[in-house]
């Protein structure tokens, strides 16, 4: 347990967007299957936040791996980037210098090498032969970024769904008692 370490990594790009993903899922479950039960806050232990946590640090992995399958979906980065006469692409005399420097890195002379071939060959070669403390944060960055869209996209839909419901209740605690907040979210519906 001395050695347990948590990273940037962890807490953004996985935690943050799972704990997302786990209050969209619940906004989606609520909406679809229990949307006549009032929303309310609860009061949970310790030993509850901390399963809580776990299940957001998983959701947070599952989000980031929903969003790494998105991103197939769509033109990669990298092949903008890294593409020859495209708009916002780098220049052909800077692609084809790391071309030349990539085929001497893996000793093999590749004259089609794909753009997503040359930027993880890039990638790697910087993580393993340089020191740059900046690809860490671009890293974690990345996967709050993916992980927060697909928890936000789930969160929209739940909203969404939850609109054709009329007569959402919220039920929020305080020390005085119990108050309850109407949303009229029917009037699209009526």
């Amino acid at each position: 347990m001395k050695d347990l370490r948590i990273s940037l990594y962890d807490l953004f790009g996985y935690l943050l967007p799972g704990l997302a993903f786990f209050a969209a899922a619940a906004v989606f479950f609520w909406a679809v299957f229990i949307p006549n039960k009032p929303l309310a806050w609860l009061q949970l232990s310790t030993e509850k936040w901390v399963v809580i946590l776990l299940i957001g640090y998983f959701f947070g992995h599952m989000a980031h791996a929903i969003g790494n399958l998105c991103m197939k979906l769509f033109k990669s980065p990298e092949e903008t980037f890294l593409s020859t006469n495209q708009s916002g692409s780098m220049p052909q005399s800077i692609i084809d210098a790391a071309k030349s420097r990539a085929n001497k890195i893996i000793g093999v002379e590749v004259k089609d090498l794909t753009s997503e071939c040359l930027f993880r060959i890039c990638d790697e070669s910087i993580a393993q032969y340089s020191s740059s403390p900046d690809r860490d944060i671009y890293q974690y960055r990345e996967g709050f970024y993916r992980g927060l869209w697909v928890s936000f996209f789930l969160l929209s839909l739940s909203l969404v769904i939850r609109i054709w419901f009329s007569g959402t209740v919220l039920n929020i605690a305080n020390a005085g008692g119990v108050r309850s907040i109407f949303f009229a979210f029917g009037f699209f519906v009526s």
